[in-house]
């Protein structure tokens, strides 16, 4: 999780500086918090804020309690909650990298309104796999063998465009829908890259347990990071909802 948010963050920040809304809150949810990383990389930037971040795994929230909890002039909050029960009282909620894990998109429209202003703004950042690109491509072959049986193996969900299609249904406007590409050309955004896919690679060996050919795997992830040619990027897509424009 610290890699995913390291890679985005600072190709994010964009987006909040650039939202009215975002400046005027000065209370933040943070829904599928994990253990918090996300909300004290926004409480550098944005100390004026208080963030409340709430997640079903108790593990997590003890590991944000423990480690940043103290941090950041006491402005985070820790709450162990099921994110579609919650209820609150917030002008912004941020769902990162949230969405992919539940049945539907619409579960967390239906659930929004528990936990939003009627003024209130919803922020998805959800992975697009479809951008994800290793080149040189003819010397990553098993790279991209992998990801295409790793999606017939768990497919993936792309719930943040279906989002924006449903979203007036459920009394909101889609206000921005943009594809950030992070590349690994950035400053030591290579090594970023290579130390994430090598731990995503061990993960699904050995979590999700799919059988491939690891070892040919790994040592073509190591001829990538030794060539100084060598590029990748990931997609993120960022979504903003405004709650009460469209009902």
């Amino acid at each position: 999780m610290k890699y995913q948010i390291d890679f985005g963050f600072p190709l994010e920040l964009p987006a909040y500086l650039n939202l009215p809304s975002w400046h005027q809150a000065k209370h933040v949810l943070d829904l599928g918090s994990g253990d918090g990383y996300y909300a004290t990389k926004l409480a550098t930037y944005f100390p004026d804020k208080c963030y409340t971040c709430v997640d079903i795994d108790q593990r997590a929230i003890d590991a944000g309690r423990k480690q940043f909890g103290g941090l950041q002039n006491n402005n985070i909050e820790y709450s162990r909650a099921d994110v579609l029960n919650y209820h609150g009282n917030f002008p912004i909620a941020i769902a990162r990298l949230l969405v992919q894990h539940l049945d539907t998109p619409q579960d967390l429209l239906r659930a929004a309104p528990n936990f939003l202003q009627p003024d209130g703004v919803l922020i998805v950042i959800d992975s697009d796999d479809r951008s994800r690109l290793f080149w040189p491509t003819e010397k990553c072959h098993r790279i991209e063998r992998f990801f295409c049986s790793f999606s017939e193996f768990q497919p993936g969900r792309e719930y943040s465009a279906k989002m924006v299609d449903i979203a007036p249904s459920y009394g909101f406007e889609s206000k921005v829908h943009h594809l950030l590409l992070i590349p690994s050309s950035l400053p030591s955004y290579k090594n970023l890259f290579y130390r994430s896919y090598q731990l995503f690679f061990q993960i699904v060996r050995e979590h999700y347990r799919m059988e491939f050919d690891y070892k040919s795997l790994f040592d073509e992830l190591d001829e990538w990071l030794a060539d100084r040619s060598a590029y990748a990027h990931i997609g993120v897509k960022i979504c903003i909802f405004a709650y009460g424009s469209s009902r």
